[in-house]
């Protein structure tokens, strides 16, 4: 049986927001569990304890079913940021 591919995402930005670290503890385990890609939008591990901020603007999310399409999204967040 073939899955289709998923992903969710929120690239940095400036201002607060972007969801709280608690909007993303839930879904960083079930992702981990299932042996699925969970990171920060640089493709580093999703830290949930930044002392200065609740907030997750700074650093963004992304989660992915496959390595491919995690690829593809990093590649896109580092063009947009070229922009």
């Amino acid at each position: 049986m073939h899955s289709a591919s998923a992903c969710y995402f929120k690239f940095p930005k400036e201002q607060k927001g972007g969801g709280s670290i608690w909007d993303y503890a839930a879904t960083r385990l079930f992702f981990e569990e299932l042996g699925l890609i969970v990171a920060d939008s640089f493709g580093k591990q999703l830290h949930l304890n930044n002392p200065e901020s609740t907030f997750m603007n700074k650093t963004g999310v992304l989660y992915a079913t496959d390595g491919s399409l995690f690829d593809f999204i990093l590649r896109l967040g580092y063009q947009l940021d070229e922009i």
